[in-house]
């Protein structure tokens, strides 16, 4: 016989647009509860739920979920559910973008079935006739509960996905903002054959094409999965170059970088267009970061021997970071105007598949430094 069951059951977000809010589930008036982005039981603020996606009910001391035939569908432990489910303390939820967890420590396994008939929330297993157990080696099945966690991964990776594509759609909502304000700038002074005008207008409009072409190549960087093309590179050569490119930038800006490289770095196996993109990058950041007349981006090269590594530090006197540990997530920016947030995941991910290293060191009000280390020899070299 089963136990009674208590019914204060909970939904709490753990992943996606409403990460951290806690849903209480109250069957008290024994109708079921609907989960949806509009004028539902369980609201919850998610573009990619449904207006009326699944519906929650409480039957014999257990919560069953139904989808209801929601554009994204719902599921349970990672896989799509098409009939209601019996949930488990512990089960994880993914609605749209948001993974739930559902929480009810009192809840009871069901009996496995004794017949034929399988409940109608209960997927049957399904066997192919000839399967056997005598025979097979097994030392390479997955159990269920990793199997479960990889599919929890999954979900989460998912929804991190969606939180990504939010941000992404702001970036461009931005940038196309700005080049319809351009446009019809433009317009206006080409009605008034104002020519002052047009050009500064043309001038807004040429800024905001610019950071469109650079979004796209961005995001080609970031999606593509090619290796560096490792060549003998003067590392000096390539940091100073992108050191020029940008101090006619920080000038006008009334920023100072400064660049102090050693000269005993030895010709390494590096990809010299890519390790640009890194300092360019970290360059970039700390010149967003720092305030304009007193500002101070400060680059240094050296040459560890006894490591065989050379260590980049892209030292800046700006105002810090307070969580180190999110600035390399994608699509993570403080620049409400300008970039996407990819510039550090691109660096880092250059840098990892050059086997090297990079490190953040900050305090608030005390800058930041940044510190890469990469070897002279590649590890397949050696």
């Amino acid at each position: 016989m089963a136990r009674k069951a208590t019914t204060q059951a909970k939904l709490v977000a753990i992943a996606g647009p409403v990460e951290g809010q806690t849903f209480e589930l109250n069957p008290g008036g024994g109708w079921p509860l609907m989960v949806g982005r509009e004028k539902a039981d369980v609201l919850i603020a998610d573009r990619a739920v449904s207006r009326r996606h699944a519906e929650l009910s409480f039957r014999d001391g257990q919560w069953v979920l139904q989808d209801m035939s929601s554009a994204n569908g719902t599921f349970v432990n990672g896989r799509r559910i098409d009939r209601p489910v019996q949930l488990r303390h512990e089960d994880k939820l993914r609605i749209g973008a948001t993974i739930l967890q559902f929480v009810f420590p009192a809840s009871w396994n069901p009996p496995e079935p004794t017949s034929e008939e399988v409940s109608p929330w209960v997927t049957k297993p399904q066997v192919t006739p000839g399967d056997t157990v005598a025979g097979l080696d097994i030392s390479h099945l997955e159990t269920g509960a990793e199997r479960i966690s990889q599919e929890i991964e999954l979900t989460e990776r998912i929804a991190q996905a969606g939180r990504h594509a939010i941000n992404l759609s702001h970036g461009i909502k931005n940038i196309l903002q700005a080049v319809i304000g351009g446009r019809e700038a433009v317009d206006e002074a080409l009605a008034s054959e104002n020519l002052p005008q047009a050009r500064k207008a043309w001038a807004i409009l040429g800024r905001n094409l610019d950071l469109i072409q650079k979004l796209v190549i961005d995001m080609l960087k970031f999606v593509r999965q090619d290796s560096p093309t490792l060549v003998r590179t003067n590392f000096n050569s390539v940091v100073r170059t992108a050191v020029e490119t940008l101090r006619l930038g920080t000038k006008r800006q009334k920023k100072k970088i400064t660049l102090q490289a050693d000269a005993k770095i030895p010709p390494a196996r590096l990809d010299p267009d890519q390790m640009y993109d890194v300092v360019l990058n970290l360059a970039l950041n700390a010149i967003f970061a720092v305030p304009a007349e007193t500002g101070v981006i400060k680059i240094e090269t050296h040459y560890d021997a006894a490591g065989e590594n050379i260590i980049l530090k892209i030292v800046d006197n700006g105002p810090g970071i307070p969580d180190t540990q999110v600035i390399f997530e994608p699509f993570h920016t403080t620049k409400e105007k300008a970039g996407i947030g990819l510039g550090l995941s691109i660096a880092r991910k250059i840098i990892l598949q050059h086997k090297g290293t990079i490190d953040v060191q900050s305090r608030p009000g005390q800058g930041a430094t940044f510190t890469v280390t990469l070897p002279v020899e590649s590890p397949e070299d050696s």
